[in-house]
């Protein structure tokens, strides 16, 4: 029998799911109230009702409140019961396999006893338990050490209070994402032409762990010579044109893999070769003629080859920097509807495309929707990506590097991936950036909001085993006056640290990581009109002045190492350092016009 005071009377009872009885009942000395027996028939609490004469009682699904049905059918009371409660009941943990700490995180439990103890049932979860007068507090940690391997991972943390018996739950998700061998390129490539020649490349290797991975580099090319430094973590690879004996063009993989094959996945750098016997002494310039781009911002090049790609109605034309020659012309499956917005993938395999379709629907009102397509640059084919797996609300504007992985970014800053679904979006603080550009080395991107004239600088994080693969967790804001209504492309070297920017009177500007610092310009002109960089961190500015379009390269100490001065030029320009090539856009003659670079 419960213990119970003589004279009082029961009148309803119900069990919670953690098997509490609760008992209404009267005392004739103090009115109607609710006793809480627990499980080893103890009287935890007692409370009192509103006054009204209880019928029945009915314990809510979470056992957090009591509704009374008193004699007055009209009349319910519901009474918050005094059961234990966590601040969340799940927890996410993002690392890297192979890092050595993981961010802890705390919960808030009340309604415990000072003896409520913490379990779980994985090894890689630890706690520290803190009571005090005003709160109990549960640190959770992940032991690094306990895990194996990369994926995602759960586990269950279980709070129990003894006193009461009364228990619940918080699931744990572990997303441990793998550790990755990247470049800080996808492509490079090399040339040898007559009297122009691209034979070598330093870069960076890099790896989205911690600490650094041992690592080794081969080809599958015999034309390739490689140089590990292992001390600074640089590959240099140099071409070997006598290894060709065609001419032709020519395309491999660099394999990157770790020393210790279970440290990390292997990387790819995707490198070709051009040889040739062009020679730009026997002729000024290359004219492509017959060129009416949709959008002077629809052409675009190519990382791996020497391909610039046109959108022009329903088709992307492709041509030859070196010679100029049409190789081939790609059509749209829709027949007589501008292909815009081409994006291309840092490592030359896919071209993105859309347009937008006026359509008639099922109740005959007329819809517009927008059509996206991949083109696989392998062969030219292209193809219709999938509706239903969509759901950016702008055009791509950029294919960025993310720790190795690809994402697509939106001109809205939207993150998405290959398939373009949406990752990640800060719609809040969204804006329409006319220039994107990545920083692979570090995680950044940069981009340019014309609205308060700032470069925008965010870090990301990419964990292939979250539900949202890429997080936007920090940013940092350079506004400057020197850029509003005046800015026409952004380039950054390898490490971030020197932006390089298309403005007349801000060009160059140093960012540490925190801050920003306005360089000014390297050389004074009437127009900076764009901006390019190349694998050795020289930049290249065009300009115009005087009459006269200038082209200027400068070393990674912001030395001029030469000016070249055209007769002609434009706003609408390109610039390939690799293949020795200026191109701007002629719209009186509708004709690209491919200038030379110096050596």
């Amino acid at each position: 029998m419960l213990p119970q005071t003589e004279g009082v009377i029961t009148i309803a009872v119900d069990k919670s799911k953690n098997n509490f009885a609760h008992y209404v009942r009267f005392d004739s000395a103090i009115g109607f109230l609710v006793n809480v027996y627990n499980e080893q028939a103890e009287l935890t609490s007692t409370f009192n009702t509103g006054g009204q004469q209880p019928t029945s009682i009915d314990i809510s699904a979470d056992d957090k409140r009591l509704l009374v049905n008193a004699t007055n059918s009209t009349q319910v009371e519901m009474i918050t019961l005094e059961q234990f409660d966590v601040s969340a009941t799940q927890l996410s943990f993002n690392t890297t396999f192979g890092n050595a700490s993981v961010e802890t995180q705390e919960v808030i439990i009340s309604g415990v006893s000072d003896s409520w103890q913490a379990t779980s049932d994985v090894a890689w979860l630890s706690f520290t338990q803190e009571t005090t007068e005003d709160s109990n507090t549960l640190t959770i940690t992940v032991d690094s050490n306990e895990i194996t391997g990369w994926g995602l991972f759960t586990g269950i943390v279980t709070i129990t209070d003894p006193e009461t018996g009364s228990n619940t739950q918080i699931v744990i998700e572990l997303a441990v994402d793998e550790v990755r061998l990247f470049s800080e390129v996808s492509a490079l490539t090399f040339t040898e032409q007559v009297d122009k020649t691209t034979l070598s490349h330093t870069v960076s290797i890099l790896t989205n762990k911690a600490s650094a991975v041992e690592w080794q580099a081969n080809s599958n090319v015999d034309w390739l010579t490689l140089v590990t430094d292992s001390v600074n973590n640089t590959l240099t690879l140099t071409a070997d044109p006598s290894k060709i004996s065609a001419d032709g063009f020519y395309q491999g993989e660099i394999t990157l893999s770790p020393t210790n094959s279970a440290e990390s996945l292997s990387g790819i750098i995707k490198v070709s070769f051009d040889k040739g016997d062009f020679d730009t002494t026997s002729m000024s310039e290359i004219v492509i003629a017959d060129i009416t781009p949709n959008n002077t911002s629809d052409i675009v090049l190519d990382p791996l080859r020497p391909n610039i790609y046109i959108a022009q109605g329903d088709t992307i034309k492709v041509h030859n920097i070196i010679t100029g020659a049409l190789i081939t012309t790609i059509t749209s499956p829709l027949a007589d509807v501008d292909l815009t917005n081409l994006v291309i993938h840092p490592d030359g395999s896919i071209l993105l495309a859309s347009n937008s379709e006026t359509f008639t629907d099922e109740d005959g009102q007329s819809q517009t929707r927008v059509n996206h397509y991949q083109i696989d640059l392998s062969n030219f084919s292209i193809s219709l990506m999938p509706a239903d797996d969509i759901d950016l609300e702008f055009r791509p504007a950029q294919i960025a590097m993310i720790s190795g992985k690809a994402i697509v970014i939106s001109e809205a800053l939207e993150y998405a991936n290959l398939a373009l679904k949406l990752q990640f979006w800060d719609r809040d603080n969204a804006f329409d950036s006319p220039f994107i550009k990545d920083v692979p080395a570090n995680n950044n991107v940069v981009a340019y909001n014309s609205n308060t004239a700032a470069l925008m600088q965010y870090t990301l994080e990419y964990n292939a085993f979250t539900s949202e693969s890429v997080q936007q967790v920090a940013s940092a804001e350079n506004i400057n006056p020197a850029f509003s209504g005046a800015l026409s492309n952004i380039v950054t070297s390898s490490s971030g640290e020197d932006i390089y920017t298309a403005s007349t009177t801000s060009e160059w500007t140093i960012f540490d990581g925190i801050t920003f610092a306005d360089q000014g310009v390297l050389r004074s002109s009437s127009q900076t009109v764009n901006v390019a960089i190349d694998s050795s961190n020289n930049s290249y500015f065009y300009r115009f002045d005087s009459g006269f379009f200038m082209l200027s390269k400068y070393d990674e100490n912001q030395q001029e190492l030469f000016t070249a001065t055209y007769s002609a030029g434009s706003a609408d320009s390109y610039i390939s350092p690799n293949y020795q090539r200026v191109i701007h856009y002629d719209s009186t003659s509708n004709s690209l016009v491919l200038d030379y670079i110096p050596d």
